[in-house]
């Protein structure tokens, strides 16, 4: 994992439930554990929402629940799995409520910036939004494989490891979801000259 190997999170688990520590001592146990595994917890949130504002809010909300209820956890080797739950839990939490006040990404990606000139600009966040499609349509594994390979850097194995399933497993779904994305860029890419054709075909 990122920072720390498995032993060194077993020993901040332990560091953070030893209930003759000072508090202080098991909040900063904890707090390193929220530092390793917080692209994880948002990646899967992620993959799962679709949006960033609403994966960070359930990322940092299972963090809380894993906080309270970290003593329960019977074996430390298990936190990555344990932890995926709870997100998954709260990001099914979180659809449920509809009041949440947030940004969807499509309206993110349409900020303009001001280091480059409007057209460079509108190409840029035309990309960003193909691509964005692209991944929301894969499946929900193909996407979480998706997110945690390409967006927070996780290895094959650590992948494995997160979702608790075969590397094999890991390894197809990212070969799946490889194969669904270049399709469906093709098509979009297919679409866009199509309309531009057709605009032309138009003007003239």
């Amino acid at each position: 994992m990122e920072g720390e190997n498995m032993e060194g999170i077993e020993q901040l688990i332990h560091q953070a439930t030893d209930v003759l520590a000072p508090i202080e001592t098991r909040q900063q146990a904890f707090g390193k554990i929220v530092s390793n595994f917080q692209n994880m917890a948002h990646g899967c949130a992620y993959a799962v929402l679709g949006d960033f504002h609403k994966a960070q809010d359930a990322a940092q909300e299972a963090f809380i629940e894993a906080w309270r209820s970290l003593d329960s956890l019977q074996e430390p080797k298990a936190f990555a799995g344990w932890l995926k739950r709870i997100v998954i839990r709260q990001c099914g939490q979180l659809t449920r409520r509809k009041a949440l006040d947030t940004t969807p990404i499509e309206e993110a990606l349409a900020v303009p910036s001001d280091q480059v000139d409007p057209y460079t600009e509108v190409e840029r966040q035309e990309v960003k939004a193909i691509v964005h499609s692209a991944v929301k349509s894969l499946s929900e594994p193909e996407r979480t494989a998706t997110t945690l390979f390409y967006i927070d850097g996780y290895t094959q194995p650590e992948i494995a490891n997160i979702l608790e399933v075969p590397i094999t497993t890991v390894n197809m779904r990212l070969h799946r979801a490889r194969k669904h994305l270049k399709e469906s860029l093709i098509q979009s890419e297919k679409g866009g000259t199509q309309n531009d054709l057709r605009h032309h075909r138009t003007v003239h």
